[in-house]
């Protein structure tokens, strides 16, 4: 096997363990979704709710329930505009190669920097809130390179913290479910 075919088969195993990995994220936050829905409607069943004795430990286990159900739902609202952003930065790509056939160098693909808690949370709103600047075809044939590879940079790095912003936030989630359920079961065991 020569080095273009071996590098063939490590893109190859690249993408396939992305896919799955992409996969399995979905399903563990549909999975937390679900869990967390569940319990919160199970601990808040018709039965106990006229009488309203829920212990401290019951409310602070409620409440965490509820945030571990805000981060799967953020979660997949930043998952849907990540590939959204994703699936174009790749159509751009095709359509500036297209277009210049590689006369003009290709676009960026250089690393975007660290990301912090405020990158995530101003990202996620913007998505929510503002308009897009996607880069359409006319914008290739009509704008300046120099125009473009900022735009097309600043998608990238809007795509590059929502893909972060996904596996942090799952974190959270997997860790206010986890700290709701040990406080309800240690509660249920101390009321015995």
């Amino acid at each position: 096997m020569n080095a273009e075919e071996k590098l063939n088969e490590y893109k190859q195993r690249h993408k396939e363990w992305r896919d799955i990995s992409v996969t399995q994220l979905s399903n563990a936050n549909n999975i937390l979704i679900t869990l967390s829905t569940g319990l919160l409607a199970l601990g808040l069943t018709p039965k106990t709710l006229p009488n309203s004795n829920f212990s401290c430990a019951e409310k602070i286990s409620f409440i965490l329930l509820s945030i571990s159900i805000c981060y799967g739902l953020a979660i997949l609202f930043v998952r849907l505009y990540d590939f959204r952003i994703s699936r174009h930065l790749a159509l751009c790509r095709q359509r500036f190669y297209n277009k210049y056939n590689d006369k003009k160098g290709l676009l960026p693909d250089s690393y975007l920097g660290n990301v912090n808690c405020c990158d995530r949370i101003n990202t996620f709103l913007q998505i929510l809130f503002c308009k897009i600047d996607f880069i359409n075809k006319d914008d290739i044939e009509t704008q300046p390179f120099k125009d473009i590879k900022k735009r097309f940079n600043a998608l990238r790095r809007e795509a590059d913290i929502l893909g972060r912003t996904t596996w942090i936030w799952t974190k959270y989630q997997v860790f206010f479910f986890l700290l709701s359920a040990l406080i309800y079961f240690i509660n249920q065991i101390i009321k015995l």
